[in-house]
């Protein structure tokens, strides 16, 4: 198990309140990627697994309402079924490559970033940046 990096990135506005985050599980050895985990507090998530890609968006205010007396005094907002929106994915992924670029990195960790990155490239047809 040597060869699985798992590097995590959080980003949180206050105790237990995360706005963005990151999770990469990464074999050295077979330079795949075992997992994508992308979160951001106000757009949805994005979770790349063994290459297989969902997307969950956030409801709105509107939709989290309900006709129910409780539901209309004590909305709630959850992910909603899995989306095709690429423009929402890349909002997600923008804002968390916007954070990551006000941390510290290792530089080991950011070649396995960029590797990263390379590879959700491909996804999106080349539209993020090269490298962190």
């Amino acid at each position: 198990m040597e060869n699985i990096i798992t590097l995590e990135y959080k980003e949180e506005l206050r105790t237990d309140f995360t706005k963005n985050y990151l999770k990469i599980i990464y074999n050295k050895k077979t330079e795949l990627f075992k997992e994508i985990y992308f979160y951001n507090y106000e757009y949805g998530i994005i979770e790349v697994k063994n290459g297989v890609k969902t997307v969950h968006r956030w409801e709105n205010e509107e939709e989290a309402q309900s006709h129910s007396y409780l539901n209309r005094r004590y909305t709630v907002t959850f992910l909603d079924g899995k989306i095709n929106d690429i423009g929402l994915e890349k909002q997600i992924i923008n804002e968390i490559l916007k954070y990551l670029e006000t941390i510290f990195i290792k530089k080991e960790e950011k070649i396995i970033l960029n590797k990263m990155l390379k590879y959700i490239r491909k996804l999106y047809s080349n539209t993020f940046p090269n490298k962190i």
